[in-house]
């Protein structure tokens, strides 16, 4: 299959095709999609957690009533939820497009490992994973 790219006088320019390159991009790409729901996801539920909110919660930002003994008062604990919780929250998304748009295309650029190096280093996906994508597109 092959995809027609025109110009502005509509005749085609480009004839693109799909190609494993292509393919292994998107990939990457849905791999660094699920690892960041999965980030989302794991603040989101230790957030509730009773041993989280006593650590953090506590003689902080309330009482052990308002932090993990009564819920009711716990969703009332402004200083909690806009806090901690919604900064962190908020931080992990911000994290990700910083790294995904500054520092990977750093990386890719000046550091500029080999275009498959990254099969080596599966164990180190999680720390970086737009920077996989960006090697194995360029």
């Amino acid at each position: 299959m092959a995809v027609a790219v025109s110009t502005s006088g509509g005749g085609p320019a480009v004839k693109a095709t799909p190609s494993l390159r292509m393919f292994l991009s998107i990939g990457m790409a849905m791999v660094g999609a699920m690892m960041f729901g999965l980030d989302q996801g794991n603040f989101g539920n230790v957030a509730t957690f009773k041993s989280f909110r006593m650590e953090w919660c506590l003689d902080r930002y309330g009482n052990a009533t308002t932090c993990y003994l009564d819920e009711k008062a716990i969703d009332k604990n402004k200083a909690w939820v806009d806090g901690p919780v919604l900064w962190g929250a908020t931080l992990i998304t911000i994290g990700a497009a910083v790294g995904a748009l500054i520092l990977a295309p750093w990386i890719a650029k000046k550091k500029r490992p080999p275009p498959l190096h990254c099969c080596g280093r599966w164990h180190h996906l999680s720390w970086l994973p737009h920077g996989f994508i960006l090697v194995l597109s360029n």
